[in-house]
């Protein structure tokens, strides 16, 4: 959705130059429907509301594999849309942030949404006082080729079946509501930092079933883990992405457009 970088740098917007530079005849108009903190469940929410209402020819469904996974298990409904941003309630409560007698929270979130600011000082005052650990790492067990027995401990979200069955159950309902609308849905699969600094086989994993039940449902899938991968591998990580908020930076979102582009093409 381009969080930190202007909304002429996000990857929608270098998508839609990058086709319109290279066609002829046709114009393509490429919609950012990108929101922060928006699960699987929410977007399709948002498509079957708003997004099929604009009539695409083709829905692009962004995941992430860090954390997408566990918010389709969490109740759709826990967010309040404060100054722009969505607040989660279990963590703030929504009432004492626009209760404006209560300057102090309300002075917050007006500054979380206008300040960068702000948002990389709280950011970093939260990773060094509040999260100690680093939340977005765990453990995911994968065979071992020695023994059944035994496993290895990578750096990875750890995916249950419970997580995996409701993403999977979501985007078939993305893909069937696109398909109804004779849009033409297409899975793009958006790796970590982390992801593309380690060796991809605990990304495979998961995106493996991803890729299998897209198939079913003859949806395309853009893995992005390739081009970042070979941007990793060239020490490239720390120009692509916000090491506060672990964000694209500007030149992500290009590689990201670039990539997406050339198989769009095809």
């Amino acid at each position: 959705f381009g969080f930190g970088v202007e909304a002429s740098e996000s990857y929608p917007k270098q998508l839609e130059r990058r086709l319109n530079e290279v066609t002829e005849g046709e114009r393509y108009e490429v919609i950012n429907a990108g929101f922060p903190g928006y699960s699987t469940v929410q977007e399709l929410r948002y498509l079957e509301e708003d997004g099929l209402k604009l009539s695409p020819d083709i829905v692009l469904v962004g995941f992430f594999g860090t954390n997408d996974f566990a918010d389709n298990l969490l109740e759709p409904d826990r967010f309040a849309l404060i100054e722009g941003f969505l607040y989660d309630r279990r963590s703030v409560d929504p009432e004492k942030i626009e209760d404006r007698s209560r300057w102090l929270p309300a002075i917050k979130a007006w500054l979380w949404a206008r300040s960068h600011a702000y948002r990389f000082t709280a950011d970093r005052y939260r990773r060094l006082f509040v999260f100690r650990d680093d939340s977005d790492q765990g453990t995911l067990a994968l065979p071992s080729p020695d023994a059944d027995s035994q496993t290895r401990r990578i750096d990875f979200p750890l995916v249950s079946q419970a997580m995996l069955g409701a993403t999977t159950g979501y985007l078939e309902d993305i893909y069937r509501a696109a398909e109804s609308y004779e849009a033409r849905a297409v899975l793009v699969l958006i790796p970590g930092m982390n992801m593309v600094g380690k060796p991809t086989e605990a990304w495979t994993v998961t995106t493996d079933s991803l890729k299998a039940h897209a198939d079913e449902h003859q949806v395309a899938v853009i893995d992005l883990a390739q081009a970042f991968g070979e941007a990793g591998a060239r020490k490239l990580t720390g120009s692509l992405w916000f090491s506060e908020n672990r964000h694209w930076k500007a030149p992500g979102h290009e590689l990201a457009a670039r990539a997406i582009a050339e198989r769009l093409w095809r």
